[in-house]
């Protein structure tokens, strides 16, 4: 997708080239561009209800953000009245894990020395 003033993404990082991987994605754009992401996503065979998150003005103390799906992603971030640059996240890797905690720092946790 094209947008005015804008320099065209090369073909290889295509966002709709890189979901159809079924990878995660995090990606840094305008707000505007929230339509072509969800519909490049789906049209690459990602399902409407795929986690999906955007983060806007990230550590500012205006920060806002939100959980949503692939398809309700646009809609998400009009209704917040984002408008301007957010971090994008979509993929299974949102999706809460049962004890998905790390055991790093547990007592019954072992470590191997290098």
């Amino acid at each position: 997708t094209r947008v005015a003033g804008c320099t065209p993404v090369r073909e290889a990082e295509d966002i709709g080239r890189l979901a159809a991987h079924g990878a995660s994605l995090a990606v840094f754009l305008s707000a505007e561009m929230a339509d072509a992401v969800s519909d490049k996503c789906m049209s690459a065979g990602m399902p409407h209800d795929t986690p999906a998150a955007w983060v806007y003005r990230a550590t500012w103390e205006d920060e806002r953000k939100r959980l949503t799906t692939i398809g309700d992603l646009p809609r998400s971030m009009r209704d917040a009245g984002v408008s301007n640059h957010a971090i994008i996240v979509v993929g299974d890797c949102l999706k809460p894990k049962p004890d998905s905690r790390s055991y790093l720092y547990s007592d019954g946790f072992r470590r191997g020395r290098a």
